[in-house]
């Protein structure tokens, strides 16, 4: 059992997110039974909410399809109708290129045909698209199906808290996250943000966790978007992520 290490999770399982990727739309409706300057004034102010959504929506695509224009000459293609990424015709279900030590794009989707990982040479220039063999891609749909049914019971959301713990929890507390640079170091047993330890971890609609082993570690903030939607990790002082942890 590993000391010194906290982890707080709020249950919760996208069915697609990436960096720059947009969750459903959040549908505005109302019914006006009686007409009055009241309920036209409301019905204007949901229509301009409307309009600020699908404004939201299309920048998110053209971010989208910007970041993303690299892979196409390698065969990932990005569908702004359908929000979706293909592969050589097949639905592009999980994705990770870690472009530099600060820069990883990726994304996942609840359902798809391919899961790919980028490469890239000693100069960081883009090499090749791979895709996972059916071991892999089998393994990764198990373990969220079994975080999905850890971090759920029907549709109300649970709370997974826990000091220490065994191996394997510690191992998976932040899997969820891996496509944003944050991986599992078995070796050493702690997590690490683009091969930096981290000491604190902090998402406050996802996980929270502390590790105590990991002393001159970074701490690492998730940024979500309005719509919820994880748009990147940011590296923050000790002094922001206390007052972080203060709300909790």
């Amino acid at each position: 059992m590993k000391k010194g290490l906290f982890v707080l999770c709020v249950g919760m399982l996208a069915a697609g997110c990436l960096i720059g990727c947009g969750q459903e739309k959040q549908n505005v409706t109302h019914i006006t039974k009686y007409p009055s300057k009241e309920n036209t004034a409301v019905e204007v102010a949901q229509s301009e909410s409307e309009e600020d959504l699908k404004k939201q929506e299309e920048e998110r695509k053209d971010e989208t399809e910007k970041r993303y224009a690299i892979y196409k000459s390698f065969g990932m293609t990005y569908d702004r109708d359908k929000d979706l990424f293909f592969y050589n015709g097949e639905v592009v279900r999980y994705f990770k290129d870690v472009v530099s030590l600060s820069t990883t794009n990726g994304f996942s989707y609840k359902n798809g045909k391919v899961d790919l990982t980028a490469t890239r040479d000693e100069k960081g220039n883009l090499k090749s698209l791979v895709k996972a063999a059916q071991e892999e891609f089998d393994q990764r749909t198990a373990r969220w199906e079994e975080q999905e049914m850890e971090s759920s019971v029907g549709e109300i959301a649970t709370t997974a808290c826990y000091e220490g713990g065994n191996a394997d929890d510690t191992a998976n507390a932040l899997d969820e996250y891996e496509i944003y640079g944050v991986s599992y170091d078995r070796k050493n047993e702690y997590w690490v943000y683009n091969e930096k330890p981290i000491h604190i971890f902090y998402d406050e609609q996802g996980c929270i966790l502390s590790d105590g082993s990991v002393l001159n570690g970074v701490n690492i903030k998730v940024i979500r978007g309005v719509s919820g939607k994880i748009e990147k990790l940011s590296e923050v002082t000790d002094e922001e992520i206390n007052k972080l942890l203060e709300r909790n």
